[in-house]
């Protein structure tokens, strides 16, 4: 480390030895910042270890850690009090260890963390915004989840008030966080792992992948009824993945009497070439109510593995508007029948080369092009 770069603080409930998206993402992140930033990062203990895995422990001689040794459980409320925790913890430590010249990236893991840190570090601070709370909680939930999102948005919304620079994800998410007037909003999309392999479409039945968080935000019970309508012997759908509406999912896949719907378990992010190369479409779904409330990472690594995406869920969110404008599959909405919704997919598997979407991938959504933006925000903001 340079004693001559200006310090850079990230700070996260996930980080190393962590391998979920936002620890992944945000070491690629101080990996990029590290040729001119002096990288510190503060993360929680528990949270990180619990989904360590071997491939991700070492440490960068780039990268200073703290750890907050803050429980982590998966009770709503409870995750709530730890986050608060974790948050003041943190913001303790900031006050503390950082000159004013420092910069300081934060993301909404734990999602108490934008309560507090706005009201401390002005225009130092940039919230790299995955999703937003409560308002996810509000549009999702019923009864306790519900009246607890509407209790706690008038807090968070005052913290929105408060903080200057924000970087997210897609014009949808753009969209509403600008309604909490947000002073500095800017866009930089997530990108792909840089080492998936691109390979031929398999031979058979079109196979549709889902690959990731089974949860009830992602719409997948409405979309396996419309998947039902089609013809068994010419489709199959593979879940893969863990998440709490997953047992809902195949008590419903069995009482629909389907033989062409497959789940699996949890994956290794090593794996994922395999993966998607055993599939020809790649599904993105998203609630209804979810416009604007994140953008799925998995879209960019089915486009970077050469597959077409197969979205299912609002209209203009970015997956929805990315797909049409550059042609990177097709959208489920009500135009089309079953029957020519099928041949329409059957169709751009035999037209349309994996190497193509693998292009768009390379020319507009690369690491390295997201690389140069965030380097070039940091050197005039926060």
């Amino acid at each position: 480390m340079s004693g001559n770069k200006t310090k850079l603080w990230i700070v996260s409930e996930l980080y190393k030895p962590s391998n979920t998206s936002t620890a992944h993402i945000l070491v690629q992140v101080a990996d990029f910042l590290a040729e001119e930033y002096d990288i510190h990062v503060i993360a929680g203990k528990s949270a990180s270890h619990m989904y360590g895995l071997n491939e991700n422990n070492q440490i960068s001689p780039a990268e200073n850690i703290l750890y907050i040794n803050s429980p982590f459980v998966r009770n709503k409320i409870l995750r709530i009090i730890f986050g608060l925790y974790f948050s003041i913890k943190a913001t303790i430590y900031l006050m503390r260890l950082s000159k004013s010249g420092d910069k300081i990236l934060a993301v909404t893991n734990p999602q108490t963390l934008i309560l507090v840190l706005p009201w401390f570090f002005g225009k130092n601070l940039t919230f790299l915004i995955h999703d937003i709370f409560p308002d996810n909680l509000i549009k999702t939930s019923n009864g306790i989840g519900r009246w607890l999102g509407n209790f706690l948005n008038p807090f968070y919304n005052s913290s929105y008030r408060h903080l200057f620079n924000a970087i997210v994800l897609g014009e949808d998410m753009k969209q509403v966080v600008a309604q909490k007037r947000v002073k500095n909003i800017q866009i930089i999309r997530n990108w792909a792992d840089e080492d998936l392999k691109i390979k031929p479409f398999p031979k058979g039945r079109i196979k549709i992948l889902y690959a990731g968080n089974i949860g009830r935000l992602q719409g997948l019970h409405d979309f396996i009824i419309w998947f039902k309508q089609l013809d068994e012997r010419l489709f199959e759908l593979h879940i893969r993945g863990e998440g709490e509406a997953k047992h809902d999912l195949i008590c419903a896949v069995k009482e629909l009497g389907m033989r062409n719907v497959y789940f699996h378990g949890a994956f290794k992010r090593n794996e994922q070439s395999d993966i998607l190369g055993m599939c020809h479409f790649g599904l993105v779904s998203l609630d209804n109510k979810m416009f604007g409330l994140g953008v799925p990472s998995k879209f960019y690594n089915i486009i970077k593995s050469g597959r077409p995406v197969l979205y299912f869920g609002p209209k203009h969110t970015e997956v929805y508007n990315s797909v049409q404008n550059d042609s990177l599959g097709l959208i489920l909405d009500n135009i089309f029948s079953y029957k020519e919704f099928s041949h329409k997919m059957e169709v751009l598997i035999q037209e349309v080369s994996p190497e193509y979407y693998a292009n768009i991938y390379e020319m507009k959504y690369s690491k390295e092009a997201v690389k140069r933006q965030l380097i070039n925000y940091f050197r005039t903001n926060g």
